[in-house]
């Protein structure tokens, strides 16, 4: 296989499970999650690229990442907002976002830009359906841009942005060059996505079909005749993201990530080693098993530790809103008696881990957390 971005023969990552995966709203695929790596501009991408056919699927009637909202999904769309407010000098008279879901950015930052008119696309019809709100300055349209040939409605954007979509795209230069098509002269891109560096989460997503260096996407973006003008990480708050700017000109922006080969081999394979280890854990355990937490960990450890899994009772939570339907209860946490609670399994962010295992300290139940293995 060689890298998309730069041409160089990829190097193959270790496989988080040998018979499925799972997809950025929950669902288990039963497609196994083959990523390589290029060793030259650190582009990662799956080691047999899908088709965009086959891409276009993960978002038909089933996908529901945005259909219902938690209101931390709203707290993190204003401050993704905030983001894009800063990234330009004047006020802009056409915004366009690709991949809207619920809409919550676009109308974040129509509540500040008063008089700009916004056009968000959304590729799953019923998160489109969903997310048309009141505000007759933002419209809400289903659909991909790689089918907008020209620019929406006869006129160009000043801003064209997308957050948390790049990763998804079947062909990336494809995707910048659809959106070059939109922008007015002057007019800039901006990109949030998951970072790649360090290793984290993002990377064992069936439906994020590249994850980015600042490297690769300099070199995907001279192929769609652009030029990558800015790259910095997102706010700490926001967590592992990473943002892009684009225009058709200007100063190349400097590029260089810090990191081997072997520092993705090794977080792959913990994920690979997941369910032994867990699994093992819970041999010594008789009586109830139940996870801490019903949000995407949760998930993951669902899809890449299926023996764990089996053998829990329950998902337990501080707060029910949010919580994913994952195949067992979900419980709020003071419901479970102490008798009744031999062993949790923290699935939470590693980050969050030992904070919320501190909590469980009178417990005699075994607290298990798995960040040591997986550190991101």
């Amino acid at each position: 296989m060689t890298c998309v971005a730069c041409g160089t023969a990829t190097l193959d990552l270790p496989v988080p499970h040998p018979t499925q995966s799972m997809l950025s709203d929950g669902r288990i695929s039963q497609r196994v999650l083959a990523k390589s790596r290029c060793p030259a501009c650190g582009l990662i991408q799956h080691s047999e690229l899908p088709d965009i056919a086959t891409v276009r699927s993960f978002y038909g009637a089933e996908y529901n990442l945005a259909v219902e909202t938690a209101p931390s999904d709203v707290s993190r769309s204003s401050a993704y907002a905030d983001l894009l407010l800063a990234r330009l000098d004047a006020v802009p008279l056409r915004v366009m976002e690709i991949g809207c879901g619920s809409g919550h950015t676009l109308r974040a930052l129509a509540a500040t830009w008063q008089n700009t008119a916004f056009v968000g696309y959304e590729a799953a019809p019923q998160v489109a359906a969903s997310a048309k709100g009141a505000d007759p300055r933002v419209t809400i349209r289903n659909g991909f841009v790689e089918d907008l040939l020209l620019p929406e409605a006869g006129a160009g954007f000043d801003m064209v942005f997308s957050i948390n979509v790049f990763e998804h795209a079947a062909d990336p230069v494809a995707f910048l060059a659809a959106k070059a098509a939109q922008l007015t002269m002057g007019g800039a891109i901006v990109i949030i996505c998951p970072k790649s560096v360090p290793p984290n989460m993002e990377l064992v997503f069936q439906d994020h079909i590249y994850s980015f260096t600042p490297e690769a996407v300099a070199a995907l973006a001279e192929r769609a005749g652009l030029v990558l003008i800015e790259h910095d990480p997102a706010p700490a708050g926001l967590g592992d993201f990473q943002l892009f700017v684009f225009s058709r000109d200007g100063q190349s922006a400097e590029t260089a990530s810090a990191a081997s080969h072997d520092d993705f081999a090794t977080y792959m394979a913990g994920w690979s080693r997941l369910d032994a280890v867990l699994s093992e854990a819970l041999n010594d355990i008789t009586g109830h098993a139940f996870v801490f937490g019903a949000g995407e960990m949760a998930g993951l450890l669902r899809a890449y530790a299926p023996a764990t899994w089996g053998a829990v009772e329950a998902c337990v939570v501080d707060d029910l809103a949010g919580a994913r339907a994952l195949g067992v209860p979900v419980k709020k946490l003071e419901e479970v008696q102490p008798g009744n609670c031999d062993a949790v399994i923290v699935a939470t962010h590693p980050r969050t881990q030992k904070a919320i295992a501190r909590r469980f300290g009178a417990s005699e139940a075994t607290i298990l957390t798995f960040d040591e293995l997986i550190a991101r």
